[in-house]
């Protein structure tokens, strides 16, 4: 489902992470099992070179290992505050670049493990909505749980409130159609079993959207993100 995106779950427990290339899927990689939740990890977040470490480390060279006395309107103190604002920004496209790609990047690691579990051959509709059940309700013990132990009349706590959003918008989308990769198709259950992890290859699978009623169409890559 494109558009809506649930904020990210608090404390993650496993993720794949984007941009290795030439890594064997089923050894450097870390493997996630249809029976893994899949949060995202905050501390793995991609992390942008610092334009300010870089600008001090040059105004330090230039005035011999002193940055600490700089004149508020100096040209340095300035040159400082542009890389300072510039990180910002990049910290902040960064995130949300993060926040779009990681849930569709753990989503088709779940189906790729899913598919090597079972021999790496297409999937009929029956198995494929036994996979979509399992990835929809992968955080129902963990939110009963955290209901049972809340106090009568006590609000929700933060981490109980996100998982009920998440698995709210996950149920709403298999009603109308859950977005994977196409696992029904010899060439297309190739290309997703040879995938090692990078962005950029998953605009080369191909996708299907599989409703709870066994509807089966075919979708676009969901660029503009997943739940």
């Amino acid at each position: 489902m494109d558009g809506g995106a649930i904020p990210e779950l608090l404390p993650p427990q496993s993720t794949v992470t984007l941009g290795k290339k030439n890594v064997p899927p089923t050894e450097k990689r870390r493997k996630i099992s249809a029976q893994t939740p899949l949060p995202v990890h905050p501390d793995n977040r991609p992390t942008m070179p610092s334009s300010v470490s870089k600008t001090r480390k040059h105004i330090a060279k230039k005035r011999g290992g002193e940055v600490n006395a700089l004149h508020v309107k100096s040209r340095d103190s300035q040159r400082l505050h542009k890389a300072g604002v510039r990180d910002q920004r990049l910290e902040k496209l960064a995130a949300a670049r993060y926040k779009k790609e990681q849930p569709i990047a753990d989503r088709v690691a779940f189906f790729q493990d899913s598919l090597n579990e079972k021999g790496n051959t297409p999937l009929d509709v029956g198995t494929i909505q036994m996979l979509i059940h399992t990835f929809v309700h992968q955080y129902d013990e963990e939110y009963d749980s955290l209901k049972k132990a809340r106090r009568p009349g006590r609000p929700g706590s933060v981490r109980e409130d996100l998982l009920k959003m998440k698995i709210s918008a996950l149920e709403a989308e298999y009603q109308t159609g859950f977005v994977l990769p196409d696992v029904m198709k010899e060439e297309s259950v190739k290309l997703l079993e040879d995938w090692e992890g990078s962005w950029s290859k998953l605009s080369a699978l191909s996708w299907i959207k599989v409703s709870s009623s066994g509807q089966v169409r075919q979708s676009d890559f969901p660029s503009k993100g997943i739940n």
